[in-house]
């Protein structure tokens, strides 16, 4: 695949990351089958009407997609796993989305600052925040302010709740986050 690559490796996760216009179920399976082998050949993605898309007949392995910009990146894992991409947009107009959805920590790390830093640290938190809820499925029907990605001296966390979650490097003008659940 052109512009396919595995971007961050992890003792039980993997993250891919590709600039071609792949089908998901198919771009979802090529990943792990690199990831897992034989144990992912062959296997059908089952999408319930609620709760997240898995593998059919492949209970220890878990995969989460995202897409923005012109990228699409792909976790698997042996864990259970969220993942988010956003592509930074410098004019998009954030401040009411931070206000209705996050946290009041992570409202003021993002209006404590402008600029770039400002849009640097929104799209932290939306990452990890997005990560955090496709990691089980329930997507923002969990809501967004249940829960805080910063403590409450706005310093990022690295663990929610049992979840790991861990920036991941991409492209320039794009950020990421993985959330890992443990097995």
């Amino acid at each position: 695949m052109t512009g396919f690559s595995e971007i961050l490796r992890l003792p039980r996760t993997a993250v891919y990351l590709t600039n071609d216009k792949i089908p998901s179920d198919e771009l979802i399976l090529r990943c792990a089958e690199l990831f897992a082998g034989d144990t992912a050949a062959g296997r059908q993605i089952i999408r319930p009407k609620m709760g997240k898309p898995r593998f059919d007949g492949c209970e220890g392995l878990s995969f989460s997609i995202s897409h923005s910009g012109g990228l699409t990146c792909c976790a698997v894992s042996r864990d259970e796993v969220g993942f988010d991409i956003q592509q930074t947009l410098p004019g998009f107009r954030f401040a009411d989305i931070a206000r209705r959805l996050f946290s009041a920590a992570e409202h003021e790390t993002v209006t404590s600052v402008g600029g770039e830093e400002q849009i640097q640290r929104f799209y932290s938190i939306w990452t990890a925040k997005e990560a955090y809820v496709k990691l089980d499925g329930e997507g923002v029907v969990r809501g967004f302010r249940v829960f805080s990605v910063v403590s409450s001296d706005g310093k990022f966390l690295t663990e929610v709740n049992g979840r790991q979650l861990i920036p991941v490097t991409v492209p320039q003008g794009y950020l990421a986050c993985l959330c890992i659940l443990p097995r």
